[in-house]
């Protein structure tokens, strides 16, 4: 009885986020709404701010940010930021979208480590999972130094996702000095 309550479950909210995106239904407007929002370059905002931002303009805006992640017409900074919001939306569909992103080998390398981040994030509470998905790539010849570098930091999701560009500076000066300290003393 219960088994079958979370398959219903599941299924609806999968017809709910999918429906759109398979129809091609999504509203022009909101989507060029959306798009704008995550254009806008004049600050640095949070991802729990921009998530506000968003569900004013959208109750629902994960289709639409999946849609613009996957557009190739859009700018790189522009997909990017639809990926770091992805990490706002946990469930399957989204972690789905980000396996995807993370094993297109044509796809821009910066959106594969953001992606590595966004799915790190979202699976922080089942590593083994995490895990053995991403331990395919080790060998992947743009991310395996990348995913081989994050677990020796053991950084795959100690930066939380609310952090500012100046914290995310600072901690990269940390990690700089950790690094000089540790090559000193070797």
């Amino acid at each position: 009885m219960k088994f079958s309550k979370t398959i219903y479950t599941f299924l609806s909210i999968l017809m709910f986020v999918v429906s759109p995106l398979l129809s091609d239904e999504l509203d022009p407007i909101l989507y060029n709404k959306i798009k704008e929002s995550l254009s806008d370059t004049h600050h640095q905002v949070d991802l729990d701010t921009m998530k506000l931002r968003l569900n004013k303009i959208h109750s629902n805006p994960l289709p639409y940010l999946i849609k613009i992640s996957e557009s190739k017409d859009s700018y790189v900074f522009v997909r990017a930021r639809a990926i770091r919001m992805m990490e706002t939306f946990s469930g399957e569909v989204t972690i789905h979208l980000l396996e995807k992103t993370i094993a297109n080998e044509s796809e821009n390398l910066h959106l594969r480590k953001l992606a590595v981040q966004s799915y790190s994030s979202l699976l922080k509470n089942n590593q083994t999972k995490r895990n053995g998905f991403l331990k395919q790539f080790e060998t992947d010849k743009h991310l395996g130094n990348f995913l081989k570098q994050s677990v020796q930091r053991g950084n795959l999701d100690s930066m939380p996702s609310h952090i500012k560009k100046k914290d995310h500076i600072d901690f990269k000066r940390e990690e700089i000095k950790k690094t000089i300290i540790d090559f000193r003393e070797n």
